[in-house]
């Protein structure tokens, strides 16, 4: 597959990459949570100088999300890195793959053939 497929695929999939970036860090978070549970000392109670087990189930989730969320990161940086070295209107015909819309709506905002643009972006991102 060539890479400019694959960098439109990236495109088309960069919306979903930040959804789940965003409910994996909550997820990790939760984790973490339950995993420490509430911290402090209760002075009402007598200690019982057994400590907290650790959870080894818990910590082998937590890595893998955070693993996950590390190659999703990497994902969604590769993406922005290209995008800054493209200029504003190339950017804009990037918009067609971010927000899954058909080219001819943008044809119609760009008042130009959409067409022509569309080779001249895959020829800027052949020599990215």
């Amino acid at each position: 597959m060539d890479k400019v497929a694959v960098f439109k695929n990236e495109l088309r999939n960069y919306r979903a990459y930040r959804e789940e970036m965003r409910i994996l860090a909550i997820a990790i978070d939760d984790l973490w949570y339950q995993m420490g549970g509430v911290r402090g000392v209760d002075t009402t109670k007598e200690p019982s100088g057994a400590p907290k087990g650790y959870n080894y189930d818990l910590a082998e989730r937590i890595h893998e999300m955070e693993d996950e969320l590390t190659r999703l990161s990497a994902n969604v940086q590769k993406v922005d890195r290209v995008l800054m070295q493209l200029d504003a209107k190339e950017r804009k015909l990037c918009d067609i793959y971010l927000s899954n819309r058909h080219y001819a709506e943008f044809e119609r905002e760009m008042a130009t053939n959409a067409s022509n643009l569309l080779r001249n972006l895959n020829a800027r991102l052949r020599e990215l």
